[in-house]
């Protein structure tokens, strides 16, 4: 695993119960999302360092137009990875913990 992706990997499990990678199938989702969210990054990195001047061509912008494109489908499918085994704060919600904040909110929004 590239070190990129092995940081990503550490970064994730330093926070979890010791049990959290207790199947194949979970390592093979976290392995998963850390290469959809090392892709991520590096096209955020090239995104960062396009040069403004190139914009102004076609062909420039085509070119900037796919990065944001393909940072987009990595992002979405590290999202994706992370829900799956249940990383983000939506999927570790109880569903009667999800059903009294929804109630909450609809309340405010009247």
């Amino acid at each position: 695993m590239p070190e990129r992706q092995a940081k990503i990997w550490r970064d994730t499990v330093k926070g979890e119960p010791a049990d959290f990678l207790s199947s194949a199938t979970s390592r093979g989702l976290l392995q998963e999302l850390c290469r959809h969210r090392a892709v991520a990054d590096e096209m955020s990195e090239l995104i960062d360092e396009f040069p403004s001047e190139a914009l102004i061509e076609a062909k420039g912008m085509r070119r900037y137009e796919w990065l944001l494109k393909m940072r987009r489908i990595e992002a979405k499918a590290a999202m994706e990875m992370a829900t799956k085994l249940r990383l983000t704060n939506q999927s570790r919600w109880q569903p009667q913990s999800a059903a009294i904040k929804a109630e909450s909110e609809s309340r405010i929004a009247k």
